[in-house]
C-alpha cells in the first residue's frame, strides 16, 4: 500500500505480491507510474486479500525512481 493511485492511494489494497520459494517476495503484476517517486508500506493480508492482518512498523520506505538505474 503506498501513495501512489496505483497501490491504492493509502486506502486501499491494490498491488498484491505473492511468496515464492527462497523467502522472496513478488509483484503479481507490473507496478507502471510516471511518478519519480513515491512512499509505501507492506501489509499482509488475509487470504482474500480485502483485511489487514498486520503491518509494517517504522516509518513508510521511499521509492526513488530517478536514482535507480535504467531497466534497458
Amino acid at each position: 500500500m503506498g501513495s501512489l493511485q496505483e497501490l491504492g492511494a493509502w486506502k486501499e489494497f491494490k498491488h498484491h505480491m505473492k511468496w515464492t520459494e527462497g523467502d522472496n517476495w513478488v509483484s503479481v503484476s507490473p507496478l507502471i507510474t510516471d511518478a519519480f517517486y513515491f512512499q509505501y508500506k507492506y501489509a499482509i493480508l488475509e487470504k482474500e486479500g480485502t483485511e489487514r492482518v498486520s503491518w509494517e512498523n517504522g516509518v513508510d520506505k521511499i521509492a526513488d525512481l530517478e536514482i535507480m538505474p535504467d531497466a534497458r
